[in-house]
């Protein structure tokens, strides 16, 4: 695995470096493919400053599969943080890469002047309340974003091309302030997959099973 929109110097994840199973660099002349040419890629950054806004990662390994199933190569993004770094190894651990698609990590390897350039360059975004959710709506990119308990109507993406899945539509939920930010507690759990896979597959123009 190695850097996708970056220069490939970047560093990456490294637990399944030389694997010939679909993870690798992304040519440096691919950082720019146009709207709908088929090496491009769907973002996922599935991690978040504090815990209680991240989706369980065994979903999100099921939501990358089926992307990659229906033939969509996926990037996967976190902060340096350690926690996020891990929910992207225990994305990995999941997931197999089918022939002809491909995976990249970039764990930690961006400054924000560098995601916002490797999410102009996706051709949508999947991720929850966080920094890279508002890069996304501010370049107003075809995005997924999951909510838990936060103030949903102040901190949404503002973007017509933004799709909101409250975890409040599929059960109850904390009062925003109460919320202890130190608790490692997940808080998005009841935002089933299909319905993501619904919106996200609308997202990319794929067709509906429904």
């Amino acid at each position: 695995r190695g850097p996708v929109f970056p220069p490939p110097r970047l560093p990456v994840l490294s637990r399944h470096r030389g694997v010939p199973d679909g993870r690798g660099p992304l040519p440096r002349q691919d950082r720019r493919l146009p709207l709908g040419h088929p090496r491009r890629a769907l973002l996922v950054h599935p991690g978040a400053r504090w815990p209680f806004k991240c989706w369980e990662d065994g979903k999100y390994a099921a939501l990358v599969q089926l992307l990659l199933n229906n033939g969509q190569n996926v990037v996967l993004t976190s902060s340096p943080d350690a926690v996020e770094k891990d929910i992207l190894e225990e994305i990995l651990v999941r997931v197999k890469v089918p022939e002809g698609v491909k995976v990249w990590t970039l764990a930690g390897s961006l400054n924000l002047r560098e995601l916002a350039a490797a999410i102009e360059g996706a051709n949508a975004f999947v991720g929850v309340d966080s920094v890279p959710m508002h890069i996304a709506a501010a370049l107003d990119k075809p995005q997924v974003a999951l909510f838990g308990p936060s103030w949903v109507s102040r901190w949404r993406p503002y973007s017509e091309q933004a799709e909101v899945v409250w975890a409040g539509d599929f059960g109850e939920l904390p009062h925003p302030e109460s919320i202890n930010t130190d608790d490692p507690k997940r808080l998005l759990n009841a935002i089933p997959l299909d319905v993501v896979w619904e919106k996200v597959k609308a997202k990319l123009g794929l067709p509906s099973e429904k």
